[in-house]
């Protein structure tokens, strides 16, 4: 049996170890230099980072100061001379363009006395206020800031085609969406020549027979929901374009009759001209002349009889054929 001597064996155990213990010393440790101190680094660290966030808070400071400095300076603030709407709010309006640069300071949440500042307008946030704070603001197609301080406004009004008269209520207006808007803000000459509902009174109850609502429970800015009131409104519209392309000083146009009969509108001139007009564009029944046919025939019948008939519209209604317009027995 082969045996080893004790001694050898311990001494080659301890120069084995002694590699081991050199490789476990810390590598990032220079040599011949001392190990940085956790005790002494600390506070210097906590002190630099101090002073970081005193100079920040300075500057911090320091800036918004200079930002309400440029704020308060004319040259980035708004007046009424700086803002500019295209296209021109409408004549019939009444001071729509001193109301809505009235609104300008509200709505750009301005908090004191003086103009607001191009520096903290949004653009965004005024034309959404401007559509729920104006009525007559259809829809803002831009809202564009011009350095320094210009403004331009780019809006689409509502224009009202028909005019519902109450004993009660007075008079209120409908675009041709059915939005319902103030009579208080149109010029008088303007009021007295749109198109009224005949038989208003006795419409708004069919309009509630069927479900709907008083025009008086609807807020302005919202629409009164009707399909004959629509349809109403939708003959206005077409005829109060074509009026207004034939460039005439007078109105053709006085009333739509929706209540006589259920299904055909009936329209009235100025000169009391009854037409059996029907269906409202785009809703004619088959075998009925278009919007735009009736229209042309209309225009056709006039210049040869005038618009009120040089024949005794009296008992008698205009009514569409195929290709003319003729005068019949009122039915």
């Amino acid at each position: 049996m082969l045996r080893t001597d004790q001694a050898s064996t311990s001494s080659l155990n301890q120069s084995s170890a002694s590699p081991r213990r050199a490789a476990d010393a810390p590598a990032n440790r220079s040599a011949g230099g001392p190990a940085l101190s956790r005790r002494k680094f600390g506070p210097q660290v906590a002190s630099t980072l101090a002073t970081m966030v005193i100079a920040g808070s300075a500057s911090v400071h320091a800036l918004g100061s200079i930002r309400n400095w440029l704020q308060n300076q004319p040259e980035f603030r708004f007046n009424s001379d700086q803002i500019s709407i295209h296209p021109e709010p409408p004549q019939w309006l009444n001071d729509p363009r001193d109301r809505i640069l009235a609104l300008i300071p509200e709505l750009t949440e301005s908090i004191s006395a003086q103009p607001p500042s191009a520096l903290t307008f949004d653009t965004e946030e005024l034309a959404r206020r401007l559509r729920m704070k104006m009525t007559w603001i259809e829809s803002v197609k831009s809202v564009r800031l011009q350095h320094p301080n210009h403004l331009e406004l780019d809006l689409v009004f509502r224009k009202p085609v028909m005019a519902l008269s109450l004993v009660k209520q007075g008079v209120i207006l409908l675009d041709k969406q059915g939005v319902v808007l103030p009579a208080t803000d149109v010029r008088k000459d303007f009021l007295d020549n749109i198109i009224q509902f005949n038989y208003a009174e006795t419409l708004v109850d069919q309009v509630i027979q069927r479900g709907g609502k008083h025009p008086a429970q609807i807020a302005q800015g919202q629409v009164w929901e009707d399909t004959r009131i629509a349809d109403s409104l939708q003959l206005a519209a077409f005829l109060t374009a074509q009026d207004d392309a034939r460039n005439r000083p007078r109105r053709l146009f006085r009333l739509i009759d929706a209540a006589n009969d259920p299904n055909r509108l009936i329209v009235r001139t100025v000169e009391d001209l009854w037409i059996w007009w029907g269906r409202a564009p785009g809703h004619e029944l088959p075998g009925e002349p278009k919007a735009e046919t009736k229209w042309r025939l209309l225009m056709e019948w006039l210049q040869l009889h005038g618009q009120s008939g040089k024949l005794d519209v009296n008992q008698s209604m205009l009514v569409f054929e195929k290709d003319r317009a003729v005068l019949s027995s009122a039915k």
